[in-house]
């Protein structure tokens, strides 16, 4: 999921850097609004992501593993996901 949007990224960065080196009239340009849909797109798959990362924690991990305790809020959620991308990436 996350190697599609740098994919998209790169392929906007190479686009704009290209595009520097000549002159550029038109008032429509169309990389800033990607760029920015690109961001909120991000943005909103973490946010989701935090927020059933939390309910399946609280309500189904907690349930099934005696030893791990609920999560508190989306921060630990955001922890735990940064951790396990630190470990296993």
């Amino acid at each position: 999921m996350f190697e599609s949007l740098k994919l998209l990224w790169e392929k906007q960065l190479e686009k704009k850097a290209a595009q520097q080196g000549k002159e550029h009239f038109s008032t429509t340009d169309k990389s800033n609004f990607t760029t920015l849909a690109v961001i909120l797109a991000l943005v909103t798959i973490i946010l989701i992501q935090l927020f059933v990362g939390k309910y399946l924690w609280n309500n189904f991990l907690t349930r099934l593993v005696p030893a791990i305790k609920p999560a508190e809020g989306v921060i630990d959620i955001l922890a735990i996901s940064l951790l396990f991308r630190l470990l296993f990436n």
